[in-house]
């Protein structure tokens, strides 16, 4: 049998470099979210309120004897607390950050270090009604509630992620023409 030094070898070596986990997110960084969520909120919602006085002032509704005794305050009310309720479900939902996480660099995810998932963004938020929440934060990590029981962590993706890099080497096995892996002896 002859052997073509031509034909490409048997083998495939692979380089790929898995992100394991980046480093949690210091309280500093956490209370840093906070107020600029905070803020983003407040002035979204200001400016909401000042839309919202201008058409009732520009309507016909302009005696305020009316509008106190109809439904539109408590309809406008109930936008408000929607529109602060859904902002960090759909912002964590979608893409794992809120306007305050994108400005730290900062990210929540799941325990494996994947995207978390929907009913995880909902429970955060509704673990962030549980009173004394923010004093959770005060033990040895900085993770409250509202991460430890959906089961999140916020990571800090502007330090490098703890990677672990794979090299194999995969060759076919003549006899059985299966792949086999084959690692390198360790020298000692």
């Amino acid at each position: 049998m002859e052997t073509d030094i031509y034909q490409a070898p048997n083998s495939n070596l692979s380089n790929e470099e898995k992100p394991v986990s980046y480093p949690i997110a210091s309280g500093g960084k956490r209370f840093l979210n906070y107020l600029i969520d905070t803020a983003v909120l407040y002035a979204f919602l200001i400016g909401l309120a000042f839309t919202y006085g201008m058409i009732i002032g520009l309507s016909e509704q302009s005696n305020l004897d009316d509008l106190e005794n109809s439904n539109e305050e408590t309809i406008f009310a109930l936008i408000v607390y929607g529109i602060y309720f859904l902002y960090p479900i759909i912002m964590e939902a979608c893409w794992g950050r809120t306007i305050g996480k994108f400005c730290t660099r900062t990210k929540v995810v799941n325990l494996q270090d994947g995207k978390a998932s929907f009913g995880q963004a909902l429970a955060r938020t509704l673990c962030r009604l549980i009173p004394f929440d923010h004093f959770s934060f005060l033990g040895s990590q900085p993770r409250g509630w509202h991460d430890t029981i959906p089961k999140t962590k916020v990571v800090d993706t502007s330090k490098p992620a703890i990677t672990q890099a794979t090299f194999s080497r995969v060759a076919l096995d003549p006899s059985k023409g299966v792949p086999t892996q084959k690692t390198p002896a360790s020298p000692g």
